[in-house]
């Protein structure tokens, strides 16, 4: 009985292993299958473009079509944002990755409800495929602002990527106006006027005018290459206890000239992808007084650079972002121009931080964070309210190299870290939560907790949505 039983039990066994090298050969054979597929070369045959149900056919490279009338949105707005054409020849895994960017910028755009891009096969050459790429027009007044100022626009004007903002109120008010089809091309050309003052500042007292021009070209819907061109008058009057950080008390102006390259991707799924960017900017300031010279920072070229990367995995349940920034002056900046760690656009320390140590005159700053997925919570139409709860690490590597931080008051020494021949560590560990309205209004603020490395916390509440 014993004997039969194991014969038995060995006859099953090996039954079992023989469905499974069946079942690996066939998944292999899967596999195999998958990866030739994806590894095939196909001819775009034709790309269709569907607006509101209209449907454009672009079929040859120098021929888009034009945009008829029950459409606000042109064909050549969204052709700008893919990087594919008719008749090129492609690998399909390639296609497909670059069909997945396309998608990810139509919406980015905020110019469309929706946005979908696929492709199928023709039905007259199996080395032909179809591309067909859906949008919903969308919602394109903006509204928004800051604590005392306010902000109303429309984005693609005409329905060629171009948008105008105004902006108004006690501490800012002008005209953002940016045409990324300049002259139906993929140039850049983008204008800005402002007026503010330091309503709400403390280390200066300030009224400044500003004018800034960009002109640049977009050689794929990733890579681009722009010239900043900026001018500002200003009139300020710097604190006393700050007068050995900054300059310069009364009327100039300020030139600033800079080179800005940008590539930034998407590559993934819409379940789990990484997007990223790498911009690289250098420049220079120059300073030039209305009435003498007062310091020997005037009439003296400020060599600059800033170097950004971001690097961001989203999933369905949680994102994972890490951006980094290089800052480097070569001399002293206006207040105005200094990179700021305790609040930047371009990323910062938050935590508490001694008021000199905020404005190193190098820096290499990385944030970490660890997020959730934004919660959509509908209030009416087309307004929605969503947040998001995070964690974060902040590090910030600092040389203070032309500043005299020497004999300074006690104010601005307050919770310093140590510093050796102007070199300083800055670090902050904390959690916090996002939370604003999307696209139309398009506000977002950040509330965070943070603890630096003398073990103390600051809660700092700040307009923005983050990287």
């Amino acid at each position: 009985m014993i004997l039969k039983t194991t014969k038995k039990i060995r006859i099953d066994f090996f039954t079992c292993q023989f469905h499974l090298l069946i079942v690996f050969f066939i998944l292999f054979l899967n596999s195999v299958n998958a990866f030739a597929i994806e590894n095939q070369k196909i001819t775009i045959n034709k790309i269709k473009i569907i607006i509101d149900e209209q449907i454009y056919n672009w079929q040859e490279v120098n021929n888009i079509p034009e945009k008829e009338a029950i459409n606000f949105t042109s064909p050549k707005t969204v052709i700008s944002f893919l990087s594919i054409k008719p008749n090129e020849t492609i690998y399909i895994k390639i296609l497909e990755q670059k069909l997945f960017d396309a998608e990810k910028r139509l919406m980015e755009s905020g110019y469309f409800f929706s946005a979908k891009t696929y492709w199928v096969s023709s039905s007259n050459d199996q080395n032909l495929v179809n591309v067909i790429i859906e949008v919903k027009e969308g919602f394109l007044f903006r509204f928004g602002g800051g604590a005392i100022f306010g902000v109303a626009g429309k984005d693609n004007l005409f329905g060629l990527r171009k948008s105008i903002y105004l902006f108004f109120g006690y501490n800012l008010n002008g005209v953002d106006f940016k045409d990324e089809l300049f002259f139906g091309s993929d140039f850049i050309f983008r204008l800005r006027l402002l007026y503010q003052n330091s309503y709400g500042f403390s280390e200066i007292t300030f009224n400044k005018i500003d004018l800034t021009n960009t002109f640049g070209y977009r050689f794929s819907p990733q890579t681009s290459l722009i010239l900043f061109s900026y001018i500002r008058y200003q009139d300020s009057v710097i604190s006393e206890d700050y007068s050995t950080l900054f300059f310069y008390n009364g009327k100039f102006f300020t030139f600033n000239e800079r080179l800005v390259f940008n590539y930034n991707f998407y590559k993934g799924n819409p379940d789990f992808y990484l997007r990223g960017l790498i911009e690289f900017s250098p420049g220079f300031y120059y300073y030039l007084p209305v009435f003498g010279t007062w310091s020997n920072s005037y009439n003296n070229f400020i060599l600059n650079l800033k170097a950004k990367t971001i690097i961001v995995l989203e999933t369905s349940f949680l994102t994972f972002g890490i951006s980094s920034v290089l800052f480097y002056s070569g001399g002293v900046l206006d207040y105005i121009d200094s990179y700021n760690l305790s609040y930047s656009d371009e990323g910062f320390v938050r935590t508490s931080i001694a008021n000199y140590q905020k404005f190193p005159d190098a820096t290499f700053i990385t944030n970490i964070e660890l997020r959730s997925k934004y919660f959509v919570l509908p209030l009416s139409g087309i307004f929605n309210f969503s947040f998001s709860f995070f964690i974060f690490d902040d590090i910030a590597f600092n040389k203070i190299i032309y500043k005299q931080i020497t004999d300074l008051p006690v104010n601005l020494i307050t919770d310093e870290v140590n510093i050796q021949n102007g070199f300083y560590i800055l670090n902050s560990f904390g959690f916090g939560i996002r939370f604003g309205f999307d696209i139309p209004i398009n506000v977002f603020f950040t509330l965070t907790i943070g603890w630096n490395l003398n073990g103390n916390y600051s809660i700092i509440l700040f307009f923005g949505k983050g990287f």
